[in-house]
């Protein structure tokens, strides 16, 4: 209950109540002393009775009308005293009622308080272990910042306007170039994939080639003993002329002019020609060599 609703009576109580415990003590000075001017104290003692059987008092009128005065004056006080009992009870229950409430409601105010200290000391106990916690993103190898800001796209470096935001782009740009990598990996492994194929399809080409090849090695070597036989050495345009002309100069049992070595082949070819030159005449001779000239010699065609 606060002070203002206090009724005004009861603040007024204990000078209500001194009053009326002077008025009562004046009172019974003044009863006392009608007493003991008036009345001996034999005669005090002795009380005549009346026809109805009350007692009678042989007090004076006068002295009983002060003191019958001052006892309906000391009741109403009394009566008063009981009324500013009663409500000193009364406002006595309300306020301990009141004080249990405050303290209830203080109760309860330590309580919240108590909450509010522990959820406290819980998000900073949290915060804490969330500073301290070690997660797998810390382990990532990320790129430079200098690297990322020269490649990351626009919005993802404007957008990072704190430390934490930083870092959350680049993670997202770290992710984003690895599902790039990623992509570009899977397509080479396609690349590889079909480069495998191929290089097994030219591998059985290859292989059959081989087989071919062997067969063939095989099947030639039936021709090698003709390839090392020796091969008769052809002679030139110029070279039969020369021989021709050395024959028909030279005369019988001497060397050819200049030592000229001829083999065999050609000396067969030479006599033949000189025997053929001897019988015609000088005519036919020139017609031979102009004949002999526009000779050329065959080719090997390769195998």
């Amino acid at each position: 209950m606060t002070p203002e609703a206090i009724p005004e009576s009861a603040s007024r109580l204990p000078q209500t109540t001194q009053k009326l415990l002077a008025e009562l003590t004046r009172l019974s000075a003044q009863i006392a002393q009608a007493r003991t001017r008036n009345v001996t104290p034999e005669q005090d003692a002795r009380v005549d009775i009346g026809e109805d059987g009350e007692p009678v008092s042989r007090l004076g009128p006068e002295l009983q009308k002060t003191i019958n005065a001052a006892v309906h004056a000391g009741g109403r006080l009394v009566m008063s005293l009981k009324v500013l009992n009663r409500e000193v009870h009364h406002q006595e229950r309300n306020l301990r009622n009141d004080l249990a409430e405050q303290k209830l409601s203080i109760g309860k105010i330590d309580l919240g308080y108590q909450n509010i200290n522990y959820q406290r000391k819980y998000l900073k106990n949290e915060i804490a272990r969330c500073h301290d916690m070690e997660t797998f993103y810390q382990d990532v190898p990320l790129v430079s910042l200098e690297e990322f800001r020269n490649t990351a796209p626009e919005h993802l470096i404007t957008s990072a306007t704190d430390d934490h935001q930083l870092m959350l782009n680049r993670l997202q740009f770290e992710l984003d170039e690895r599902k790039r990598y990623d992509a570009e990996k899977r397509r080479l492994l396609a690349v590889k994939v079909q480069l495998k194929k191929a290089n097994k399809a030219r591998g059985l080409q290859i292989k059959k080639v081989e087989e071919k090849l062997k067969e063939y090695i095989k099947s030639s070597q039936s021709l090698e003993p003709l390839f090392q036989e020796p091969i008769v050495p052809i002679l030139t345009r110029d070279e039969i002329l020369t021989a021709t002309t050395s024959s028909t100069l030279t005369p019988s049992g001497s060397e050819p002019a200049n030592n000229l070595t001829v083999p065999a082949s050609a000396t067969a070819t030479t006599t033949t020609t000189s025997t053929t030159t001897t019988d015609l005449s000088s005519n036919e001779e020139s017609i031979l060599s102009s004949s002999a000239m526009e000779i050329e010699p065959p080719q090997l065609k390769p195998l």
